[in-house]
């Protein structure tokens, strides 16, 4: 049985499960010359079926990720809601609301998801419409080490299906709702509003505005976190739920109250008091969800989730023994979720033909024909040299030991676009000019955003404090903080900086290269960062990246299974730049 997910939303996607396992993700953005894509994923579905050789009769099933769905508008046209949310317009939308029942609009918008369908040469016959926490839930327990296992699955987003927040009891694959939080209560749609009104683009900067906040401190931002702790309460009747305090208007509508009730406020203030309430705020729920249904394997999702503070912070608490996150992106994997759902039940197996997701590599796979034409180019130019080195992992990680910044092109994309290794900016901690190079090349526009590091998955347990509580083989990002946090690589005692975790079983090849790296310099961070184009988006192909590089300035690449670099950068020359740098 072939069941195909849409999440037609913003960052648009598609999903492809056969027999209860995924054969296929993609965005629609990888197929659109503008970028980011929000609307049916007409292209992403195309060549998915293509590369799986299905045609669109072959689909028995299409899961549509969420029963609300908002006409897809630019990143332009949804700006323009902040600026219009003035007094006057607010209550013109709120007027609007009663008067066109959402039931209607609703139905309505339906029509309009299933007419692309129908353009596809899909069915809509074969359509069904999936609650959209429903889906997020379902990917978050999918995600995790057993399909039968009982846990607590909790869910933060921004509004989807007029929810807020969900909380579900899992176990043999059934997802149990006990609480809700609605739309009007959304601290996801609260955040957009926080984003927007500090200068950031909603949808977008909230991981820059979390990584702003993690550095501000004072009496300032304790009282802008007073501020915000005065917004909501927990409900009494209802303790697993939360609502809003005061005079603060529903959360989508709130961007003229926050000015008002910020004003005089220093940007980083702001941000700051956002951070520390946030990290309480959700710590509190995740403990008292916890606690009251004497549930400790906790299971985290949807958008709040996906600001990687939040995660090591609420495993803190000590109601929660273990707390793990879907290895897959967010709102664009409810696709995924969707198509699950209906797979499991459809399926006569049920749940028992669903196969458990711990691979976070899902995306389109390295080319090989585009791989040769890059190389053909490659070689083609006298100062580059173009090896296949037969130990690859420790011929580039004595380039890295060097001082090189490296890029790496290899294997199949990660579903959250992260890199991962796969698509990555490599770069040693301990020598400041190759640490600035890579912030140059990976986060140009802003000084303040934490810079990543790599770390094997096997090891995280005894090198950062949060990690006794994630899964032992975790593939993804996380925000850890250090045990033994050294100023020279640019790491802080207490505070937590991003770990790009890789697995042995999920990434082979790079989890040696991290191997060999470290058996050379020892407990020396590599650095990560994305690798992206002067768009900003993820670098797509072998030709790409072989271009990308040099007008980058970086030292070389790792092309598959080939190594590519300036003859001037051979390693000797770099060892000696360095110890002469570091002397």
């Amino acid at each position: 049985m072939i069941v195909l997910g849409i999440h037609d939303g913003p960052n648009a996607s598609a999903a492809l499960v056969h027999n209860g396992r995924l054969t296929g993700f993609r965005y629609e953005s990888r197929y659109r010359p503008e970028g980011e894509y929000a609307g049916f994923p007409r292209r992403a579905i195309h060549f998915m079926l293509a590369e799986a050789g299905l045609k669109t009769r072959d689909v028995d099933y299409v899961a549509f990720a969420g029963h609300v769905m908002k006409t897809p508008r630019t990143r332009r046209e949804y700006l323009k809601q902040f600026t219009n949310d003035s007094a006057i317009g607010g209550v013109a939308k709120s007027a609007l609301s009663y008067v066109i029942p959402g039931a209607f609009r609703t139905e309505m918008r339906k029509r309009d998801r299933l007419a692309g369908l129908e353009r596809a040469g899909i069915r809509a016959s074969n359509a069904v419409f999936v609650d959209a926490h429903m889906a997020s839930s379902m990917l978050a327990y999918a995600s995790g080490n057993s399909l039968t296992r009982r846990c607590l699955i909790l869910c933060a987003s921004k509004g989807a299906d007029r929810l807020g927040a969900t909380v579900h009891v899992a176990q043999n694959g059934k997802l149990e709702r006990i609480s809700v939080v609605h739309e009007e209560d959304s601290l996801g749609d609260l955040l957009e509003h926080v984003t927007y009104l500090l200068g950031m683009v909603p949808q977008r900067d909230e991981q820059l505005l979390m990584d702003l906040g993690a550095n501000a401190a004072g009496e300032a931002v304790e009282s802008a976190a007073k501020r915000f702790e005065l917004l909501f309460e927990f409900d009494e009747m209802l303790p697993l739920s939360w609502h809003r305090s005061g005079n603060l208007p529903e959360t989508a509508r709130s961007q003229e109250f926050l000015r008002r009730h910020f004003r005089r406020r220093r940007f980083d203030h702001i941000a700051g008091g956002w951070y520390h309430f946030l990290c309480r705020f959700m710590t509190d729920w995740v403990g008292r969800c916890a606690h009251k249904t004497e549930i400790r394997d906790v299971v985290l999702c949807g958008d709040l989730f996906e600001l990687g503070e939040l995660v090591p912070v609420v495993s803190r608490h000590k109601d929660v023994v273990s707390v793990s996150r879907s290895v897959l992106p967010g709102s664009p994997g409810n696709a995924i979720g969707a198509a699950l759902l209906v797979a499991r039940d459809k399926e006569s197996d049920g749940i028992r033909a669903l196969d458990p997701l711990r691979d976070p590599y899902i995306g389109p796979a390295t080319n090989q024909d585009d791989l040769a034409r890059a190389l053909s180019e490659l070689r083609a130019d006298p100062a580059i040299a173009v090896e296949e080195p037969k130990d690859l992992a420790y011929r580039a990680s004595e380039l890295l030991a060097a001082g090189a910044v490296l890029g790496r092109f290899a294997g199949q994309e990660d579903g959250r676009m992260r890199g991962l290794g796969n698509r990555s900016l490599l770069a040693r901690a301990d020598y400041p000019p190759a640490r600035q190079k890579l912030r140059e090349v990976s986060t140009p526009d802003c000084f303040w955003s934490s810079q990543a590091i790599f770390w094997q998955s096997e090891r995280l347990r005894n090198n950062f404090r949060e990690a006794d509580t994630l899964p032992e083989t975790v593939s993804g990002e996380y925000f850890l903080t250090p045990r033994n946090a050294s100023p020279w690589y640019g790491l802080v005692e207490g505070r937590k900086v991003p770990v790009q975790a890789v697995s042995r079983n999920a990434n082979r090849p790079f989890w040696d290269l991290l191997d060999s790296y470290h058996a050379q310099l020892g407990r020396t961070p590599l650095l990560a960062g994305v690798w992206k184009d002067g768009k900003g988006e993820l670098v797509q192909s072998p030709l790409q990246a072989a271009r990308l590089w040099r007008e980058q300035g970086l030292t070389g690449a790792i092309l598959g299974s080939w190594l590519v670099y300036r003859k001037e950068n051979a390693p000797a020359q770099i060892k000696r730049a360095v110890h002469h740098a570091r002397a």
